[in-house]
């Protein structure tokens, strides 16, 4: 599988942070804290998960929610800034199981690794999923979009 490679600019997520052992349970309070009124500056109805993981993955945290403007003065919405980056995306089709693709993914970095290095948050490896209108995991195509942020490594001779 061969990812696209994207560019964003910096990303603001909205929403709330807790261990990544339980992201189906940091997914339901971002649901009931988004029923009592979305954060301000919403940019959209997709959802982010970013899991940011110990250099030797012996701990991932996880944040969930979505894209904002800005900050937001509500309390109850935590923060999370990714900076501007490229990224490689890859398409997970959720019928086979979200780390379907997760040795692929890992391939790709080592065969490209001559091209692309993983971009780190203060010391950390992480990913971000993109839930867009693609996803519904009631359906056998739902697709969910991963992006490993890179950095493009120097090839110039010398």
């Amino acid at each position: 599988m061969n990812p696209s490679i994207i560019s964003r600019g910096t990303l603001k997520i909205a929403g709330v942070s807790g261990d990544g052992s339980g992201t189906m349970q940091l997914w339901q309070s971002y649901e009931r804290l988004a029923e009592s009124g979305g954060p301000s500056g919403k940019l959209s109805n997709n959802g982010y998960e970013i899991r940011i993981y110990e250099p030797d993955e012996s701990r991932c945290d996880c944040h969930v929610g979505v894209e904002v403007s800005g900050g937001s003065d509500d309390p109850r919405w935590s923060l999370v800034a990714l900076p501007a980056s490229l990224y490689a995306s890859f398409t997970v089709f959720v019928s086979k199981g979200y780390d379907s693709e997760n040795a692929t993914m890992d391939m790709w970095l080592r065969d490209h690794s001559q091209e692309y290095r993983q971009r780190e948050l203060n010391g950390r490896p992480y990913i971000v999923e993109c839930y867009d209108e693609r996803f519904d995991g009631t359906k056998a195509g739902s697709v969910v979009e991963i992006w490993i942020p890179v950095v493009k490594v120097n090839t110039k001779a010398t």
